[in-house]
């Protein structure tokens, strides 16, 4: 659902509907997906943030309410050591759905299952 949306909203602002509006319609190169709640199930990018894993815990670290609740530091922490090793991007790793593909280098973009490769 929230995919739909946002391939809604991304067409909706580009498209030629508002006329009043001065100069072209400004177009987004690259939607990406991230995942919030629930691991992807596939992803098409593995972006290695090795170099920025202790910044990216600090961060999360400020929002102290939220995690009473639920650990989701620690999750954010597993979730991105095992992306790391699986996509064998780093040592940590964030993964994407690319939904536009605009300005990442084609080379970039390889669909995989979220889960270890058993081609063999």
């Amino acid at each position: 659902m929230v995919h739909d949306l946002v391939v809604g909203a991304v067409t909706g602002a580009a498209g030629p509907w508002y006329r009043d509006a001065a100069g072209e319609p400004w177009q987004v190169p690259s939607v990406l997906g991230y995942e919030v709640w629930h691991p992807l199930p596939a992803y098409q990018l593995a972006v290695d943030i090795s170099a920025e894993i202790e910044t990216k815990m600090a961060a999360l670290a400020c929002h102290r309410s939220q995690l009473r609740a639920i650990p989701y530091d620690q999750a954010f922490r597993g979730l991105a050591r095992y992306r790391g090793i699986m996509s064998i991007s780093g040592d940590y790793a964030e993964v994407f759905e690319v939904i536009r593909a605009g300005a990442i280098p084609g080379d970039a973009i390889k669909t995989k299952a979220a889960g270890p490769d058993r081609t063999g």
